[in-house]
């Protein structure tokens, strides 16, 4: 029971019920209304102190219409807890029936232009002090409005599956002008989220050929070449072997004398074959020049100049060169952060742009990408990343 409708209450129980109302009627003149009523027919004095809540009430709503508490009316409410000798425990309860939603209000209010400053957050804890919100409970709202403002800007920026440098800077500094400083993790966002947006910086990073190099791969590298990506990986080798012969007859059999028939016509046997999958699990490698698989006897390799075409499935990628198809599934690892689907996306995004780039060292698309991870603040942080 919310404490109006408890002052309500009691209001009618004590007979008073219509004289608040004229009280009420008049606010801003209270105290001559009062008066007036109580020279015609004294009150008693649980009904005086019940008028009294609710005058206070009253005058606390109207208060908090601009969701500030003037000097003015915390003095006419002072005025009005002595004038009836309103317990504090009454204002408290009073208080505690309004204050978590105006500093709800007021909190939004500060977030809309997506900024909360010192000066907007002394304002917050200013009005919960004179309402008697606790701290903790002033720090879960505004921390819930920053997650939210943070989270839909967030939304709008990661529509297109990808994080760019340029959306990186905008969302690093929305998160100082929340109050959070530079750390992503202080926002409070779910792993799922960070993953997210983890596979979404890295797909533009693929995309537009800013590799990060792969440390120390357990492979020989050329002079000059550089490994980017490193999933284990499956060769998948078909082929078609003849497991068996099956007879068919086109003859006949004609019976002669008791147990005894005739066969007539011929017959032939027809082989019967099955496709035999043989899998080589291994790991595959993307460097600047080529493709390798190192699965020991089954190993390959594959630079991009003898490449004729590639085809990702949804767990893993075949790749065409001159006679041959190489069908490679991806390892499912559901401990790791990327799912296997994210995997493949990644490595064919990333091979398009090491062929563009083999191609055309002067690249436009990897040249701008350079740039603009120079102009912008990091919001997902790469170890290996030299700026």
């Amino acid at each position: 029971m919310n404490k109006q409708f408890k002052i309500s209450l009691n209001l009618l129980f004590h007979g008073a019920s219509r004289t608040s109302k004229k009280i009420i009627a008049d606010l801003s003149n209270w105290r001559q209304v009062y008066d007036d009523l109580n020279k015609d027919k004294p009150f008693k004095p649980s009904q005086s102190y019940r008028i009294g809540e609710r005058i206070y009430y009253n005058k606390l709503v109207l208060a908090l219409a601009d969701l500030k508490i003037t000097d003015e009316e915390a003095k006419e409410l002072d005025d009005i807890k002595k004038f009836f000798s309103l317990a504090d425990t009454d204002i408290q309860e009073i208080k505690a029936d309004l204050n978590r939603q105006a500093v709800t209000k007021l909190a939004a209010e500060k977030f809309s232009d997506k900024v909360f400053t010192e000066e907007e957050k002394k304002e917050v804890f200013a009005l919960a002090n004179f309402l008697q919100l606790n701290e903790a409970t002033v720090n879960s709202i505004t921390q819930k409005l920053a997650m939210a403002t943070f989270q839909t800007v967030l939304s709008a920026a990661t529509q297109d599956k990808k994080l760019s440098p340029k959306e990186e800077g905008q969302l690093q500094q929305l998160l100082k002008n929340l109050g959070f400083g530079d750390d992503v993790e202080k926002i409070g966002l779910s792993k799922s989220t960070l993953n997210d947006l983890i596979f979404f910086k890295l797909l533009w990073q693929a995309e537009n050929g800013y590799l990060l190099p792969y440390p120390s791969p357990p492979i020989s590298l050329q002079k000059s070449e550089e490994c980017y990506m490193a999933y284990g990986a499956t060769l998948l080798e078909s082929k078609t072997v003849t497991a068996g012969y099956k007879h068919i007859s086109h003859g006949f059999s004609i019976p002669v004398t008791k147990g005894i028939r005739y066969r007539a016509g011929t017959g032939y046997s027809m082989p019967v074959q099955e496709t035999v999958t043989t899998k080589y699990p291994g790991n595959l490698f993307l460097t600047d020049r080529r493709i390798v698989f190192d699965g020991g006897n089954a190993s390959f390799t594959i630079s991009f100049s003898k490449l004729i075409s590639f085809h990702p499935y949804t767990d893993g990628i075949g790749f065409t060169v001159s006679g041959w198809v190489y069908v490679l599934k991806f390892s499912s690892r559901p401990n790791k952060q990327l799912t296997v689907n994210r995997e493949v996306d990644l490595f064919c995004s990333a091979l398009a742009s090491c062929i563009r780039y083999y191609s055309n060292e002067d690249d436009p698309i990897y040249q701008q990408a350079v740039k603009d991870v120079k102009e912008n603040e990091p919001l997902i942080k790469f170890i290996n990343d030299p700026n």
